[in-house]
């Protein structure tokens, strides 16, 4: 059996040589394998051809230096190209970073605009919100307007015109809000929807009070201009009253056609105020009622009293000059019943029944007001 001598293989191959001179592929283990065997098998004379690897007992294997060269260039050409290609995708994502960028911000400036609209469309719904906003406070506080009053149908057609406007602005903002970055664009929104919501009660509210206070204050309207024939019936009486002190044919006829005109518009304010009592709203009129009457009486009493010193009826006359004195001073005793606030009472009487609607009305009013002072100054206008 053959036996190797130390000498007779590659007693300095490095297998781990990577990146030097000395690595090694495949292919060249294979060749000096091949080399190696050859030499055991049968020693040669021949000297090695070019690009051959040899056995050389000091040095070990060696690559040729061509094939270093390639291995070198190629390297070179992979950093190259792994180069290129980072900075291409660099690019790119710088890119479709500014581009990503860019259309958000341009998102965020639409969405913006947007919620501006809708916080256009909550001022241009005050028009009318302030219109009857104004009413509402006045007959509130039993204060008639100067201009007349609208119906209640006008006014709810007002409501809900103004709380259709609302609520579709609303829904557009909640829409809006996801997409609302920035904090102070997210407060914007949400003050709107404060505002918004207020404006709804409000309105809401202002339907329940209407139902109240309108016929109220057409009432109280109807009954100042009673209460206005009354003072002029009392003139007439009075000048009644003067005209007949001579007594005389002449001038107790002239008092009884002053006191027969003044006892027309008695009656005329009785009857219109006992209209008024029996309307939709039913204010307290029976103690007003009730003197008007007394003073009715008491005018028929001197027309009678008036018709008995023409006729020449002395009892007849001291009867009636009795009865008028008497009804007279139920009349003065009445009227001091009566309250002092004879144009505004009935307002007053419902303003007391839309307390509790009112004090809701005053809360959503000021809340109202909280959210428009951030929108306004939301919308540079605060100094408007």
């Amino acid at each position: 059996m053959f036996r190797r001598t130390k000498t007779s293989h590659a007693a300095h191959i490095k297998r781990n040589t990577v990146g030097t001179s000395n690595e090694l592929s495949f292919d060249v283990l294979d060749a000096a394998k091949n080399a190696l065997d050859g030499s055991l098998s049968q020693p040669s004379t021949a000297r090695p051809r070019p690009g051959v690897v040899g056995i050389e007992s000091s040095k070990g294997w060696e690559v040729p230096h061509d094939e270093i060269k390639q291995r070198k260039a190629r390297r070179q050409k992979h950093r190259l190209m792994t180069l290129v290609l980072t900075l291409v995708v660099l690019v790119a994502i710088g890119a479709l970073g500014i581009t990503a960028l860019r259309t958000f911000l341009t998102h965020q400036g639409d969405t913006r605009s947007l919620l501006v609209e809708q916080l256009e469309v909550i001022e241009a719904t005050d028009s009318d919100l302030v219109a009857l906003d104004g009413l509402i406070i006045d007959l509130s506080t039993a204060t008639l307007p100067a201009e007349p009053l609208p119906s209640q149908e006008e006014i709810l057609q007002r409501t809900q015109a103004a709380t259709q406007l609302l609520q579709q602005s609303e829904e557009t903002i909640q829409s809006l809000i996801p997409d609302l970055v920035i904090a102070e664009d997210k407060e914007a929104a949400s003050q709107a929807i404060s505002a918004i919501d207020a404006r709804l009660v409000m309105l809401e509210t202002t339907d329940d009070l209407a139902a109240i206070l309108i016929p109220a204050a057409q009432n109280q309207q109807a009954f100042n201009q009673a209460w206005t024939t009354v003072i002029e019936a009392d003139e007439l009486a009075k000048e009644a009253m003067e005209t007949g002190q001579a007594m005389t044919s002449e001038t107790v006829g002239a008092s009884k056609d002053q006191s027969e005109r003044a006892l027309e518009r008695f009656i005329e304010a009785r009857d219109a105020m006992q209209a008024i009592a029996t309307s939709v709203y039913l204010p307290e009129l029976d103690a007003y009622i009730a003197y008007v009457q007394l003073r009715i009486e008491a005018m028929s009493a001197a027309i009678a009293a008036d018709q008995a010193y023409l006729d020449r009826d002395s009892q007849t006359l001291q009867e009636e000059n009795d009865r008028y004195n008497t009804l007279d001073v139920q009349a003065v005793s009445a009227y001091s019943q009566l309250s002092p606030s004879t144009s505004t009472f009935i307002l007053e009487q419902a303003d007391q029944q839309a307390a509790t609607l009112m004090e809701r009305y005053q809360a959503e009013r000021q809340r109202a007001g909280t959210a428009d002072s951030f929108i306004r100054e939301y919308l540079g206008k605060d100094d408007e």
